[in-house]
């Protein structure tokens, strides 16, 4: 990108106009960093806003975005809201269980209430995994 005389980018990072989005802070930060400087390590630049905006608990947090991300790769397939809404995204159960462990862990870890908010703020997406089935129930 930097090679192709780009004179401007639009990014979008929200859902519609809610600040509550569970894990919203990582894709702004990643966002933001990766516009002023392309050529930074975006593994990288998670793990050190893991690390800064999480604290002890980072690690636990860090596995959850992880083994999400390994399993819609694995799955073949991403959260384009064009293509799917939330529901309609493959879930895996274990995985969904795996979260609600890890963020009880990271919530035990959490060192300020301020970080404990944010760790509760991101077990959401565990929670709206776990709860996944319900959107598939079919009428009768």
């Amino acid at each position: 990108m930097t090679d192709a005389d780009v004179k401007g980018v639009f990014m979008q990072a929200h859902a519609g106009q809610s600040s509550d989005t569970p894990l919203m802070e990582l894709a702004h930060y990643l966002m933001s960093r990766l516009l002023w400087n392309p050529k930074l390590n975006d593994k990288e630049l998670i793990e050190e806003f893991l690390n800064l905006h999480y604290g002890k608990a980072a690690p636990l947090v860090g596995r959850f975005v992880h083994m999400i991300h390994k399993h819609y790769r694995d799955a073949g397939t991403h959260n384009d809201p064009l293509v799917y809404h939330g529901w309609e995204l493959p879930v895996d159960q274990g995985i969904a269980r795996d979260g609600l462990e890890l963020f009880a862990e990271a919530m035990d870890l959490a060192e300020t209430d301020a970080v404990k908010a944010r760790v509760e703020k991101a077990s959401i997406c565990a929670y709206a995994a776990v709860l996944d089935p319900i959107w598939r129930l079919e009428e009768d």
